[in-house]
């Protein structure tokens, strides 16, 4: 049995497909996947509930080892009735378009939003903060503003509602990081799942990752 820790965003589109090759290897290990943000993941890495994490920047890297996915672009999810009110070009969207709009934002991106539209010239109107990605993909589906998540969220809500457009000029970006604490010995399962997650989306790139380095029993 292999437990493991995800924020949603990335849970819901990374993990699938590195379990189903996962399991076509190893098709007697189990899994027990635990969601929640953060701050929770760190929880339950240091309780010993789960043995592998997936959390998102900033965190404090000096108890953990760690593989750092590519970096992801934020996108601003907006209701298409609300779309005509910003000027977007093959789905992106200058941060300045955002200058007059509602944002819901997720809480851990406060202080970095705030200090790209200041340095665009603006102090953005942000409407609602949350520690929960759905939650304001939710209130955006509501047309109560635009909600500005990771591009991994794009679908993480059924909707038909919802357009998502790429932040430029500048970008804002986020990283993913798979962790698991230096101080624990990680079983066969979790040792041979990380080798799979490395091969399947940092292996076979040219993109940013730090070689896993996993503790032998």
């Amino acid at each position: 049995k292999l437990s493991i820790g995800t924020v949603t965003s990335s849970g819901a589109t990374l993990l699938p497909q590195v379990a189903r090759q996962f399991r076509l290897r190893y098709p007697g290990v189990t899994f027990q996947l635990w969601e929640g943000e953060t701050s929770r993941i760190l929880e339950l890495l240091g309780d010993g509930s789960v043995e592998i994490g997936m959390v998102r920047y900033p965190i404090d890297l000096s108890q953990y080892d760690a593989l750092l996915l590519p970096n992801e672009p934020l996108v601003v999810a907006v209701h298409r009735s609300r779309k005509k009110t910003i000027a977007c070009k093959e789905r992106q969207v200058s941060l300045q378009e955002l200058s007059s709009q509602p944002l819901l934002i997720h809480r851990k991106y406060e202080t970095m939003i705030r200090e790209q539209c200041e340095a665009v010239g603006f102090t953005p109107t942000i409407v609602c903060m949350s520690d929960d990605v759905t939650s304001i993909l939710t209130w955006a589906d509501a047309d109560i503003g635009l909600a500005i998540v990771p591009r991994a969220a794009n679908g993480l809500i059924p909707s038909a509602n919802l357009d998502y457009l790429t932040i430029v000029d500048p970008g804002l970006e986020t990283t993913a990081a798979v962790i698991w604490l230096k101080t624990r010995v990680l079983s066969a399962a979790a040792r041979n799942f990380l080798r799979e997650f490395s091969s399947l989306y940092l292996d076979n790139t040219n993109k940013r990752g730090k070689q896993c380095r996993t503790k032998q029993s």
